[in-house]
């Protein structure tokens, strides 16, 4: 999902947020709303046949729209819970099903190799598309040392870097950042605990949807996914 957001009236600074699905986007959005910022979705250059909430900045990174933007920024998410969370939202059938009708859509590889069993679809996965994760967060930010983001903020400190980055971008100065202060930060787990032999229980867990780790999916994933561990989770 490409954001354009800016205040209100037109006025600068106009940013815009390339949206790594389960990131923490509808979170933010929230923020947004709470601070009065306009927002929508950015539609230069949209390609036909591709899912509005879930293109890739490449799609509309295009002169001379490009000249009028002011700062670009992302989320990334450590893989461990990004699987999960995918995992999750794929359990209902309507997302599925949503995914594959496009072109592209950054969940349709896992809603195709979908399996109500996480340990089962996750072996999919890794056995399909390794290093999924790594791949999307290139395609929406650029690989390392390109990126094309001005900030990259992480999921685990979601309510700080949103913070920083309205600061940076200089829509909002960081006092500003008091009118959301009603809405609560995520509730998320260290990374840490992931690399652990015995898994804690989930972020979030839906009881009706309960995940459990092998220790076989949690090293491959671990492995498959070096590349963005090393890049903004250095010593995973």
């Amino acid at each position: 999902m490409v954001l354009k957001i800016q205040l209100k009236h037109g006025k600068k600074p106009i940013i815009l947020f390339s949206y790594i699905p389960r990131t923490g986007g509808t979170w933010m959005r929230e923020v947004f709303d709470g601070l009065g910022l306009y927002y929508r979705f950015w539609k230069h250059g949209l390609r036909p046949n591709l899912a509005m909430a879930h293109t890739l900045l490449s799609t509309h990174y295009r002169k001379p729209a490009a000249d009028e933007i002011d700062f670009i920024f992302s989320f990334v998410r450590n893989p461990f819970t990004w699987y999960e969370s995918t995992w999750r939202i794929l359990h209902e059938e309507r997302w599925r099903t949503r995914t594959t009708r496009y072109d592209w859509h950054p969940h349709k590889t896992a809603a195709m190799a979908w399996h109500p069993d996480f340990n089962v679809w996750l072996t999919r996965m890794v056995n399909t598309e390794p290093s999924l994760y790594t791949r999307l967060v290139e395609l929406y930010i650029g690989p390392e040392g390109e990126s094309y983001c001005d900030y990259v903020g992480k999921f685990e400190n979601l309510y700080h870097d949103t913070a920083e980055m309205l600061h940076l971008s200089g829509v909002m100065s960081s006092n500003s950042m008091m009118l959301s202060s009603s809405i609560p930060p995520l509730n998320v787990t260290d990374l840490q605990k992931y690399l652990h032999v015995k898994f804690p229980k989930p972020i979030n867990a839906s009881k009706k949807v309960p995940i459990e780790w092998s220790n076989e999916n949690r090293d491959s994933i671990h492995q498959s996914e070096v590349p963005i561990l090393r890049r903004f989770y250095t010593g995973s």
